[in-house]
């Protein structure tokens, strides 16, 4: 526990440098070093398995230092292209543009695992276990339409007040077509995916998972919608209306 809390000026370190590459709309570099992360690890992790020195410690070691080295190449890469030295923005006006996008980003967490304890305090952990299975199992398909959120916040973001809503809606559709083939062919596949690879224990969650489908669709294309609000300077956009759908899912359980 002690050594992740090195982990947060790193995540904020590369955090910041995603932020720079997905604002400047350099997605080619952006998902590069995302990419990198992971497999610099496993090699860490493979070299303590044939040393015979892998332990909890050791993992968490190797995955600090797969983040420093991904941190220092962006680094390297950044001083490249721009100066490392220059004036420091003042702290009022960063706090002042940033504050909203703050308290908004405080309520994402807190949205993110309310499902899950609403399950477990109504239906208990057994079936809290079938709920997250099948909710992982229909969110295959989501990272599409996280990248196509991206995307529409950048060009939002890039387009000016109230403009890109031609851009936006080509996403849109794009990201619904692509959305509907994946999920259709994921409804397909679940009676014999699902118990693959979690089990055949978990056969109760296929029924639930293509419900979910349907849910996550939803979830991922609203989510494209909002990215591009947000890149307009509205931060909380999407939060009332997710509000207001666990509180139907807590009224109708």
């Amino acid at each position: 526990s002690l050594l992740f809390v090195l982990f947060i000026p790193l995540n904020h370190l590369l955090g910041n440098f995603r932020s720079l590459d997905q604002g400047s709309g350099n997605f080619a570099h952006f998902n590069f070093m995302r990419a990198i992360l992971y497999p610099i690890y496993i090699a860490m992790i493979l070299l303590l398995c044939l040393a015979g020195r892998i332990s909890v410690r050791a993992c968490v070691s190797s995955f600090l230092m797969a983040n420093c080295v991904v941190v220092a190449l962006s680094l390297v890469l950044g001083a490249r292209k721009h100066s490392l030295i220059g004036r420091l923005w003042p702290l009022t006006e960063i706090a002042k543009s940033s504050i909203h996008y703050g308290f908004a980003g405080i309520a994402q967490p807190v949205y993110a695992q309310a499902d899950r304890a609403l399950v477990l305090w109504m239906l208990g952990p057994e079936r809290l276990g079938y709920y997250t299975v099948a909710l992982s199992a229909s969110l295959v398909a989501g990272s599409i339409t996280h990248a196509a959120g991206m995307v529409s916040f950048t060009t939002s973001a890039q387009s000016g007040q109230g403009r890109g809503f031609e851009s936006l809606a080509k996403t849109f559709r794009l990201s619904l077509l692509i959305w509907g083939m994946l999920g259709f062919g994921l409804a397909l596949l679940m009676p014999f995916v699902l118990p693959l690879l979690y089990g055949s224990e978990f056969r109760p969650s296929i029924g639930p998972a293509r419900i979910l489908l349907i849910g996550s669709a939803f979830a991922g294309l609203s989510d494209v919608l909002e990215q591009s609000m947000r890149g307009q300077g509205c931060a909380f956009v999407g939060l009332e209306g997710r509000a207001g759908g666990l509180a139907i899912m807590a009224v109708s359980a």
